[in-house]
């Protein structure tokens, strides 16, 4: 569907108003589960930099390797008296 084809779908539905919910704050009361495990944000942040799961829950390891090498040297380049590589 279309951008413009899901707004129209949105502006239809009953109170909807219109609006595109990616473009919707989140609730200002939204928070993370109090029973969320520590190592929960680091498995997120695997899934995006390995775009998502793929057969299961197999991560993407050359694809995670890539974007810390990648996230390692543009962090170098902000501070040039660490030394790269």
């Amino acid at each position: 569907m279309s951008e413009t084809g899901a707004a129209r779908q949105l502006s239809r539905r009953p109170g909807g108003g219109g609006r595109d919910p990616r473009h919707t704050p989140p609730h200002p009361e939204l928070r993370p589960a109090d029973k969320l495990r520590e190592d929960t944000p680091l498995w997120a942040a695997l899934q995006v930099a390995s775009v998502g799961t793929w057969r299961g829950f197999v991560f993407d390891t050359d694809r995670i390797v890539e974007v810390l090498e990648a996230g390692r040297k543009a962090l170098a380049a902000e501070v040039p008296s660490e030394p790269v590589g």
